[in-house]
């Protein structure tokens, strides 16, 4: 018959360890107790059998329910200090720009300034506009003078080029800064070249042919008839 000692079980007894044995039967050696540390926990068996389980995967002294994932690189523009666990998130450009607050580009995101500051010219904003401009007339009091200016476009008199300023005129004159008057326009249901809109046969133009101006092949008259100075004094043949 066997004896009773070479039954005998010894465990660790105390209930805070990961390998607890509460089979009444065990007999005490609490030096083969296990505790959890830092992350760890126990597996929860109370039979002797637990183990320690780590909760810290990467194993950097972080528990894995307090990792933060994250761009954890400092120099990255989307730098979380908080994360603990960089998730490849990184990105380097969108704080790279203008950092000068008083530059036309300014980025009011940009952390990195990457030298690309431009600045509105002396005496104008960054739209071209001037800064002072008393009179409204485009021209920056810093650079205004006393030449007349009839029209207040800007533009001295004498330096004016004078012609029909209107687009939709026969005679628009694209370099002129004046209207001086002078503009013709095309008959009603006409081109400005004497042909008709809808593709007819009819030309306008003078008709008259004691007309300086008079044209054979015109079939409307459009009004734009010069007479010679001694018209009034011509008697119509009968």
């Amino acid at each position: 018959m066997a004896s009773a000692t070479a039954d005998e079980v010894t465990g660790c007894t105390d209930a805070a360890a990961c390998n607890y044995d509460a089979t009444f039967t065990t007999d005490v050696d609490n030096t083969l107790c296990t505790f959890p540390v830092g992350c760890e926990t126990c597996s929860g068996q109370i039979d002797g059998s637990g183990t320690l389980v780590s909760n810290d995967t990467d194993q950097d002294g972080i528990c894995d329910a307090d990792e933060v994932s994250g761009c954890n690189d400092a120099s990255a523009c989307n730098y979380n200090v908080l994360a603990t666990d960089d998730d490849g998130s990184c990105e380097f450009s969108s704080c790279i720009g203008c950092t000068d607050s008083v530059a036309c580009n300014y980025n009011v995101d940009a952390t990195d300034d990457d030298g690309s500051c431009t600045y509105a010219d002396a005496g104008l904003d960054c739209d071209g506009n001037c800064v002072n401009d008393s009179n409204n007339n485009g021209i920056c009091d810093e650079d205004e003078n006393d030449c007349p200016d009839y029209n207040q476009n800007g533009i001295c008199d004498p330096l004016e080029v004078y012609g029909c300023t209107y687009s939709d005129a026969c005679n628009y004159q694209l370099g002129a800064t004046a209207d001086n008057g002078s503009c013709t326009y095309p008959a009603y249901g006409f081109n400005c070249d004497g042909t008709t809109i809808d593709g007819s046969n009819q030309y306008a133009g003078c008709t008259y042919s004691e007309a300086l101006n008079y044209s054979d092949v015109a079939t409307v008259d459009d009004g734009s008839c010069v007479l010679p100075r001694d018209w009034p004094s011509r008697r119509v043949p009968v």
